[in-house]
C-alpha cells in the first residue's frame, strides 16, 4: 500500500514539475550505459514483433509455445532494463515533452518495473472473456463495484463461450475508468508494442487502442511509428500487416494537434508504402483512401465536419516535400472540402 501511494505522489509531483516553464529539455537523459542497454532492448523489441523462431514454425502448439516465450522475454527484458533506470533519470524522462525511442522505452520499463500490479490487473480483467473473470480477483483489482458475487454475476448473462459463432463474438469486459488513467498510459503502450501473441492481438482488438484513445500523446504516437514500423520489417504476410499497421494509422488523430496528426499520418502511409501494403482494392484496406476519409469525413453532425480541423492544416502543408502518391490524396481531401 505504501509503495502504491509513493507511485501516485511521484506521478503528482512530475505532473506539477512538468508544468513549470523550462522544465521540458529532453537531450540526453539515459547516463550512456543505460542507453546502450535501452538501444538493445529497442533492437530487441523491434525483430521480435514475430520472430524468425516463432515465423519457422507452422500453427500449433509449437508456434504457440515460442510466442508465449517471446512475450514472457519481452516483460522479464523491461523489468530488467526498468530495474536500472534510478528515480533521478526516470523523474527527468517524466517530465519532459519530447523522448527519443529509447528514452520511451526506459520510461515505460522503469514504471512496469515499479508497478508490476497494474500488468497484473489489466491482464486479470481484460486478457480471458468476462465469464472466466472470478468475483475475488476483479474485486482485488476493482474493489467496491460490486458487494457480492451474487450481484457481480447478475449483471452479465451466463452464456458458455462455445454458444457464440466465433470467439471474437465472446464477451469481455470493457475497459473501466479506472484504468483509462494517465498512470496507466505506458501499460497500455507496452501492451502495444508487445511481440505478436494471441494475447496482444486480442487487447489490441477490445482495450489497448481504446484506452489510449483517451490518455496517448505524442510519446504514444512516436511508439505506434514504430510499432508499425516493426510489423512493416517483420516477416508477416502482406495482408497481416495492412490489418496490423492500419489499426494503428486509424488512432493518430487521438494523440495530438491536427498538425501532428496530418504528419503522423503521413509517416505512417510512407511506411506503409515502402512495405508494399499500402495500396489495396479493398477500400477499407486501403491506406490512401483511409487518409482521405480521416482528414474529409464529415461526422455525425455539422459541428463534427472534420475537415474543418483539417483541411486548413493540408493547405498550409508543403506538398512538394511528399512524393507524388501522397500530394494526390491531400489534394483530393481539399477538392472534395471545396465542392461542399
Amino acid at each position: 500500500m505504501k509503495s502504491a501511494s509513493l507511485r501516485r505522489l511521484l506521478f503528482v509531483i512530475t505532473l506539477a514539475i512538468s508544468m513549470i516553464p523550462g522544465m521540458s529539455s529532453s537531450k540526453d537523459l539515459l547516463p550512456p550505459k543505460l542507453a546502450v542497454e535501452a538501444e538493445v532492448t529497442c533492437k530487441w523489441i523491434k525483430s521480435h514483433c514475430v520472430s524468425d523462431v516463432v515465423r519457422a514454425l507452422p500453427y500449433g502448439q509449437a508456434r504457440d509455445e515460442a510466442s508465449a516465450a517471446d512475450w514472457n522475454m519481452y516483460w522479464t527484458m523491461l523489468r530488467e532494463l526498468g530495474g536500472k533506470v534510478g528515480r533521478e533519470t526516470a523523474v527527468r524522462l517524466q517530465i519532459a515533452n519530447e523522448l527519443t525511442l529509447e528514452e520511451e522505452i526506459a520510461l515505460i520499463a522503469f514504471q512496469h518495473a515499479e508497478a508490476p500490479g497494474q500488468i497484473e490487473a489489466i491482464m486479470a480483467l481484460y486478457s480471458v472473456p468476462r465469464e472466466r473473470v472470478p468475483f475475488d480477483v476483479f474485486n482485488r483489482y476493482l474493489p467496491g463495484l460490486y458487494p457480492n458475487e451474487v450481484t457481480f454475476r447478475g449483471q452479465f448473462r451466463n452464456v458458455p463461450e462455445n454458444a457464440y459463432r466465433s470467439l471474437r463474438n465472446v464477451p469481455y469486459f470493457q475497459v473501466f475508468p479506472q484504468h483509462k488513467t494517465p498512470e496507466y498510459r505506458t501499460v497500455w503502450e507496452a501492451l502495444m508494442i508487445a511481440p505478436f501473441a494471441d494475447v496482444t492481438e486480442r487487447l489490441a482488438r477490445k482495450h489497448t487502442f481504446t484506452a489510449l484513445e483517451k490518455i496517448g500523446n505524442r510519446q504514444t504516437a512516436e511508439l505506434a511509428l514504430f510499432r508499425m514500423q516493426s510489423i512493416a520489417d517483420s516477416g508477416l504476410d502482406l495482408q497481416k500487416k495492412s490489418e496490423a499497421a492500419l489499426s494503428i494509422q486509424l488512432k493518430f488523430g487521438y494523440w495530438g494537434t491536427p498538425e501532428e496528426a496530418l504528419e503522423w499520418w503521413l509517416r505512417g502511409l510512407s511506411i506503409a508504402e515502402k512495405g508494399g501494403f499500402a495500396a489495396n482494392d479493398n477500400k477499407d484496406r486501403d491506406f490512401f483512401h483511409m487518409l482521405y476519409l480521416l482528414l474529409t469525413f464529415p461526422g455525425e453532425y455539422p459541428s463534427e465536419e472534420r475537415h474543418k480541423v483539417y483541411i486548413p492544416v493540408v493547405r498550409s502543408y508543403d506538398l512538394s516535400k511528399l512524393p507524388p502518391s501522397q500530394q494526390q490524396v491531400l489534394k483530393k481531401a481539399m477538392a472534395t472540402h471545396d465542392r461542399k
